[in-house]
């Protein structure tokens, strides 16, 4: 299980590393400190957010597979496409979106994605002992 599980925590551990590179370079860009900090403030709470709500999903069993939490979080199909989309928008932007703004929301986007899924893969353990929830293999 490791096989799966290695490579997807450590792309979400770049995703969470560009993510703050793109929060760099909006502060190397035009925007002050002060606007920067409310961004990353504001994609740290949609963070806690998801990873919130995925866990929450888990409260009402009594048992689950041991790695459902982990494949809930790191193999969310819909987590990597916001986080790819946001990347490549920032990246490659089109012809017609841009402008000033989407690079910061971008950034929200893509941190929040990330911090999100890596709060939720690294708090699932003690969420399930706090509900006791039985891990099956």
């Amino acid at each position: 299980m490791g096989m799966l599980l290695l490579p997807l925590l450590l792309f979400w551990l770049g995703a969470a590393g560009y993510s703050l590179f793109a929060g760099y370079s909006l502060l190397a860009s035009d925007y002050s400190l002060g606007l920067v900090l409310l961004l990353a403030g504001v994609a740290l709470l949609l963070a806690l957010v998801y990873a919130w709500l995925g866990l929450s999903s888990f409260k009402g069993q009594d048992e689950i597979w041991a790695f459902a939490p982990t494949f809930y979080f790191l193999a969310n199909k819909w987590a990597f496409l916001f986080f790819i989309l946001a990347t490549l928008v920032r990246v490659w932007p089109p012809t017609f979106l841009q402008f000033a703004p989407l690079s910061a929301l971008c950034f929200v986007i893509a941190l929040a994605v990330s911090a999100g899924t890596l709060a939720g893969f690294f708090s699932a353990d003690a969420y399930l002992k706090k509900h006791e929830i039985r891990l099956t293999y």
